[in-house]
């Protein structure tokens, strides 16, 4: 398998711990930061911790389908420490609160 997949399946896998770093994932692949940050970037075209955002907002997204969740709820599952920085990016990245986008869905 290949490195870049291999970076992507260590991500989905723990997108949820909101520990999860480029640090903690450079450290699990035996890399220096900048290098696997670097090469991440240029293999597929997104910074890794915007891909880290990525999924962690794709998970949030199908768990506000859930209305017995609340957003710290759902902020905690998707690896955030409170629901201020799942609101902040969130908000920063789909242009609405998760609040708001749950009304919408």
């Amino acid at each position: 398998m290949a490195l870049n997949q291999e970076i992507v399946n260590v991500i989905r896998e723990n997108f949820t711990d909101n520990m999860l770093s480029l640090g903690m994932i450079a450290e699990h692949f035996t890399m220096n930061p900048s290098y696997l940050s670097s090469f991440f970037k240029k293999q597929g075209g997104i910074a890794l911790s915007d891909f880290i955002t990525q999924v962690r907002i794709e998970e949030t997204k199908k768990l506000l389908r859930d209305r017995q969740l609340t957003i710290s709820d759902i902020a905690k599952r998707v690896g955030y420490a409170n629901s201020v920085g799942l609101i902040r990016v969130f908000k920063k990245v789909e242009g609405v609160t998760p609040g708001k986008y749950r009304d919408i869905i």
